[in-house]
C-alpha cells in the first residue's frame, strides 16, 4: 500500500506533472535549513519507486527526519504528459532534463516550497533518472542566478562510468538470452517519429535490476509488487544510456558545483563496480563542493527497493539536510563578503 499522497500540477507549457508527495510535520524547533527532496526514477518506474509499499518507501525516513519529498512522474509516464519526439541532434536525457530544468522544477518550488517550509531543492535520482538527474543539475549550476529555483545537492544511483555489458560486445554475443537489450543495441531512431516501447517482463527486469534469485530483497516484494510498478518505457532512454550517453555525460558532470552523493549496488546488472570505475565516475564531478561516491556492499541496481534500502535513504536524506544547511550558510557568508 502507497503511503505518499498524489499530486497533479499543471505547467506554463499546458502539460502536467504528476506524482507523490510526503510532507512530515515542520520542526519544533528552528532549524538553520530544510531541503525539498525531488526524486527522479529511472527506466521502467514511475513516482511510485519510491512508495512501492509500507515497508519500500522513502516517507519512511522522510518522517523520521522531518524531511519534505515530491516523488516526481517523469514525462512521459503514467499520467504526466509526455514531451515532443525527438529531433535530430537530440538525446533523451537532454530534452528532458532541460524540460524538467525549465518548466517542472520551478513549478515544484512555486508551489511546495514554502508550503513544505523548505529552503532549497535536493535531487534524488536514479538510473536513467540519475542521467537526467545531472543534466538538470549541470544546468542549474551553470547559471544559478536564472535558475526558477534553489538547488543546493544531488543525490545519484544506479548509475555509472562503464556498461557492463557494451552494446557492441552484447550485439555480438550469439549466445545472448535478453531479448529487450539486443533490441535495444541494434535499434535506429527516426527523428520526429515515435520510438516503440522496449519490452520488459517483470522477471526479466527483476532479474537485473533486484537480482531477484540472490536474496537481496524481500520474497514479498517480488510477489506482486515489481510487477505494479513496472510501466512501459520508450526504447530511447535505454537507447540514449547505452549509446549515446557514455559519450556526453562528462561535460555535464564537469559543470556540477553543489555536493553529489552517489551510490552503486555492488551486485548492479548494469555497471562496473570495481574501485577504478567508482573512482572514475566521481572524478568526472571535480568542481562539486563535496563528493561522496561508494560501493554498496550487497545491493543490486534498485538499491532502493532492495534490503538496504531503507538505510540508504536514511543517510541520503541525512545527506540532504546537510546540503541545505551549507547552502544557507554560504549564502549568509556571501552576504556579508
Amino acid at each position: 500500500m502507497a503511503t505518499m499522497d498524489p499530486f497533479t500540477l499543471p505547467l506554463p507549457d499546458g502539460r502536467q506533472t504528476t506524482g507523490l508527495l510526503c510532507f512530515p510535520s515542520k520542526p519544533a524547533h528552528p532549524v538553520k535549513g530544510i531541503p525539498l527532496v525531488v526524486t527522479i526514477h529511472g527506466g521502467t518506474y514511475t513516482a511510485s519507486y519510491y512508495d512501492a509499499d509500507a515497508a519500500h518507501t522513502i516517507s519512511n525516513p522522510a518522517k523520521a527526519l522531518g524531511i519534505p519529498v515530491v516523488s516526481l512522474t517523469r514525462p512521459g509516464y503514467a499520467e504526466s504528459t509526455a514531451l515532443p519526439h525527438l529531433q535530430e541532434g537530440e538525446t533523451w536525457n537532454q530534452v528532458h532534463g532541460t524540460y524538467i530544468h525549465e518548466l517542472i522544477l520551478p513549478a515544484i518550488w512555486k508551489a511546495y516550497g514554502a508550503k513544505s517550509g523548505a529552503t532549497s531543492i535536493v535531487l534524488h535520482s536514479h538510473s536513467i533518472g540519475a542521467s537526467i538527474g545531472i543534466v538538470v543539475t549541470a544546468l542549474h549550476n551553470r547559471n544559478p542566478s536564472t535558475a526558477g529555483y534553489p538547488l543546493s545537492g544531488l543525490v545519484t544511483s544506479g548509475i555509472g562510468a562503464k556498461l557492463m555489458h557494451e552494446p557492441a560486445e552484447h550485439s555480438s554475443s550469439a549466445d545472448n538470452k535478453n531479448d529487450s537489450l539486443s533490441q535495444i543495441d541494434t535499434f535506429e531512431p527516426t527523428p520526429g517519429e515515435e520510438a516503440p516501447n522496449v519490452p520488459w517482463p517483470t522477471e526479466v527486469k527483476d532479474a537485473f535490476m533486484l537480482r531477484s534469485t540472490e536474496g537481496l530483497c524481500s520474497p514479498t516484494l517480488l510477489q506482486g509488487t515489481t510487477a505494479k510498478l513496472n510501466h512501459p518505457s520508450s526504447i530511447l532512454e535505454p537507447f540514449d544510456i547505452r549509446r549515446q550517453w557514455p559519450k556526453y555525460w562528462k561535460d555535464y558532470a564537469k559543470d556540477i558545483t553543489v555536493p553529489h552523493m552517489y551510490g552503486l549496488g555492488s551486485e548492479d546488472g548494469l555497471w562496473k563496480t570495481e574501485k577504478q570505475w567508482i573512482d572514475e565516475y566521481a572524478a568526472a564531478f571535480s568542481k562539486s563542493a563535496r563528493m561522496e561516491a561508494a560501493a554498496l556492499p550487497l545491493a543490486p541496481h534498485c538499491i532502493e527497493l532492495s534490503y538496504l534500502g531503507q538505510a540508504w535513504l536514511a543517510r541520503t536524506l541525512g545527506f540532504a539536510a546537510e546540503c541545505a544547511v551549507w547552502d544557507v550558510l554560504r549564502r549568509e557568508r556571501e552576504v556579508k563578503q
